[in-house]
């Protein structure tokens, strides 16, 4: 089957009105709606086009000639690479004032009710740290972050953390995540750590195999703590190990 060829269409000078899902921040040119990634609200970009269908596209930002008032540092190293967190360039003023715009639209357009009376959205107290529950793989197929040498046979390439976005097969080696409190970090780390210092293997997804597949950490604001090690092919020995591993600390 012929391949076919790779979009190179630019936009220039786009201006971002509005946010959709994934992060996405929303443009149009001519008549033609723009998702475009890691826009914000406010911002004006060339944009360019990697997927194109009749009445939108999706694109990235190629230059951005001007930053939006509501554009703000990510706090994450991970971010931009890692899909947990998709609003982290935004204020979080911002994100509610945007998400509470998306809730009305719903209503009004979808739902047909009358918002006129809704309530603004409760923020949060904190934007970090609040999850109770995270799970991370294991995979012995790394993601190789920009620069690094992209090769089948690179070095160090266990992992645990996150799904890339859209890819199955890659997980991003996560060192710190703002989602969950101590001792999550912590314990993620160490076990990671641990299982690569005695040699035991992490999941194959492509030819299943391997010992280690999933981590789920549970914290409360109790100061419980539940962990759970999935393993795929480990011997009795390998998991009595990181059992050890855990409850030494």
């Amino acid at each position: 089957m012929k391949k076919k060829a790779p979009i190179d269409l630019l936009f220039e000078n786009v201006s971002i009105i509005d946010i959709a899902e994934e992060g996405k921040g929303v443009g149009k040119a001519n008549d033609l709606v723009l998702f475009v990634e890691k826009a914000v609200p406010g911002d004006i970009a060339d944009v360019r086009v990697y997927r194109k269908k009749k009445n939108f596209a999706e694109g990235k930002i190629a230059e951005l000639k001007k930053a939006s008032e509501f554009r703000t540092s990510p706090f994450c190293e991970h971010f931009g690479t890692c899909g947990g967190c998709k609003w982290q360039h935004m204020s979080y003023d911002a994100q509610l004032q945007f998400k509470q715009k998306t809730v009305e639209g719903a209503f009004t357009h979808l739902a047909k009710i009358d918002v006129s009376g809704i309530l603004p959205i409760l923020a949060s107290p904190a934007d970090r740290y609040y999850r109770n529950k995270l799970e991370y793989t294991f995979s012995n197929k790394r993601w190789l972050n920009e620069g690094e040498n992209r090769t089948e046979d690179a070095p160090n390439m266990d992992a645990l953390g996150f799904h890339i976005p859209g890819r199955f097969d890659k997980i991003l080696d996560v060192d710190h995540c703002y989602l969950q409190s101590d001792p999550s970090n912590e314990l993620r780390n160490s076990i990671r750590d641990f299982a690569k210092k005695q040699g035991i293997s992490f999941y194959n997804l492509k030819q299943h195999e391997g010992a280690l597949r999933n981590l789920i950490i549970r914290t409360s604001s109790t100061g419980e703590l539940m962990v759970i090690v999935v393993f795929a092919y480990a011997s009795e020995e390998e998991v009595n190990s990181i059992i050890w591993a855990m409850t030494r600390r």
